[in-house]
């Protein structure tokens, strides 16, 4: 008897073992918002698929550089959005990898729609 007992407590060790604990793998979030205040101040922040899936049919976001090394950001989302970034500014140093980000980020402008903040977030929970 006490070795059917031993055996039984095995096989259930074992099973337990086998089995997955709870993971987040293929967690995903996705998400658009642009603002814009009475200023002319604002912010966009979001993912790749964000404004693909939003319910605008609209909308979309980029960030692009030119020839001549302008950098510009443009969305549309229930409106349009537009900020350039100034030549002296630090974010010129991470623009190329918001051309190249999948993930979250954030960005923010002033009324002169100058870019004043941006932020990049490279995460499996937010790239696709």
């Amino acid at each position: 008897m006490r070795k059917m007992l031993l055996s039984s407590v095995v096989i259930s060790a074992v099973a337990m073992a086998l089995v997955p604990s709870v993971g987040h793998a293929g967690f995903t979030w996705s998400g658009a918002t642009c603002v814009k205040n009475s200023g002319g101040d604002g912010y966009c922040e979001g993912n790749f698929n964000g404004f693909r899936t939003s319910s605008d049919p609209n909308a979309y976001y980029y960030f692009y550089e030119t020839e001549t090394g302008n950098q510009q950001f443009s969305a549309y989302l229930n409106g349009w959005f537009y900020c350039s970034v100034p030549s002296t500014s630090p974010i010129m140093s991470i623009w190329r990898d918001a051309m190249n980000n999948r993930g979250w980020f954030h960005i923010a402008w002033n009324a002169s729609s100058q870019c004043t903040a941006l932020t990049l977030y490279n995460s499996s929970a937010y790239s696709y």
